[in-house]
């Protein structure tokens, strides 16, 4: 069952390829983020790196050991790695019914997801992640686990830090 649930998952992240026919596809290498970038008009392509810096990270979580972010799959997912885990930002266009239809799915699997209200036109929580829907724009936060079995008081310092971090990137979208 949870391998379904994460299959769900990746194929709701991933979404529908904008991509037309004759044209390459983006540029799916990591690359580092690039300081500075401002975030594109609503609908296009961000950078997740754009929406979150290293610094961002740092103060959110109270550790100095992530490394800069790095940009992957066309830019729609931001890592900032560290040997006690990662914090990873992914950020794409999407429909609401698309984000809603995760939420739904996670219900109907008796999963515990927390609504957060004031985030955006809507966010939750469930097993850190935060999900935010803005506008036509899905943005999830994931905060690695620690250990292999984080505790309650994990998941809890794990959801401040992502709504922390969630604050920032939703102030910097269109």
């Amino acid at each position: 069952m949870r391998s379904s649930l994460w299959l769900l998952v990746v194929v709701l992240a991933c979404g529908k390829s904008s991509d037309k026919p004759g044209q390459a596809p983006p540029a799916s290498g990591d690359k580092p983020a690039a300081s500075g970038d401002k975030p594109a008009a609503a609908g296009a392509v961000i950078d997740a790196c754009t929406l979150v810096s290293k610094e961002d990270v740092v103060a959110a979580l109270g550790r100095a050991d992530f490394s800069a972010g790095k940009s992957k799959d066309g830019g729609m997912n931001c890592r900032f790695a560290s040997s006690r885990g990662s914090v990873t930002v992914y950020s794409q266009a999407a429909p609401r019914s698309q984000w809603d239809e995760l939420k739904a799915t996670l219900v109907r699997e008796n999963k515990t997801i927390a609504d957060l209200p004031g985030i955006g036109d809507a966010a939750y929580y469930w097993e850190q992640r935060l999900y935010v829907y803005r506008r036509d724009r899905e943005v999830t936060i994931h905060i690695s686990p620690h250990g292999m079995s984080p505790t309650a008081e994990d998941n809890e310092k794990d959801k401040a830090s992502a709504l922390a971090l969630a604050k920032i990137v939703v102030g910097k979208l269109p």
